[in-house]
């Protein structure tokens, strides 16, 4: 599981699938975060919490090989 931010969906993607996990679970966040107070992104955190949770503490989506 990644957190990444919106600007940054598609290249995680695309690296997560290089590197042979085309079904790595991604929590996707507004972009961009630096740039924003601290009680914004403990907001943002709270809104995310049970989807990062629920990626941390779930089996893996696994690909069943394709049959040949």
């Amino acid at each position: 599981m990644t957190l990444v931010t919106k600007t940054f969906e598609g290249l995680a993607r695309a690296a997560a699938k290089g590197q042979g996990m085309p079904d790595l679970r991604l929590v996707v966040l507004p972009h961009p975060l630096d740039s924003l107070p601290e009680p914004e992104i403990r907001q943002i955190a709270r809104r995310h919490a049970d989807e990062i949770i629920q990626n941390l503490t779930s089996a893996p989506r696994l690909r069943t090989p394709a049959a040949s």
